[in-house]
């Protein structure tokens, strides 16, 4: 008995087209592709690597995770880069990460940044 079936695509939802080429590129090379045309030109640097820490996460690939999560960390230089890798963290489960950006944000020469961007984003939110 023959079964039609159509063997060209496989269907994935709920991952982006880069998150997913830098899942293959992973899986084959055992690194992430930081330096390719892949993730230079794919936008924010943020959104690319939460988008492959979910990738990671989705499909379990621990070390993949782990390298996504220290690009995060690499990156937090600012209280609203911080925060939105705390975002990032809590979504995805990542402990470690959001322990990182938090030891970040209190930091004496951080701290009066923080409280000025949480002060800032309430008043945003109110007027919204």
């Amino acid at each position: 008995m023959a079964f039609a079936t159509d063997t060209d695509h496989v269907r994935i939802d709920n991952i982006n087209t880069i998150a997913f080429k830098a899942m293959l590129h992973f899986i084959y090379t055992d690194e992430l592709p930081l330096n390719t045309d892949l993730v230079l030109h794919a936008g924010d640097f943020a959104t690319v690597a939460g988008d492959m820490l979910a990738a990671a996460c989705r499909f379990r690939l621990e070390r993949m995770k782990r390298l996504c999560m220290n690009l995060l960390a690499e990156k937090v230089t600012t209280v609203s880069y911080a925060l939105a890798a705390v975002k990032v963290a809590r979504r995805h489960n990542c402990p470690e990460l959001e322990e990182y950006c938090r030891r970040y944000m209190s930091l004496p020469h951080v701290s009066n940044k923080v409280t000025e961007t949480c002060i800032s984003l309430f008043l945003e939110s109110q007027l919204a």
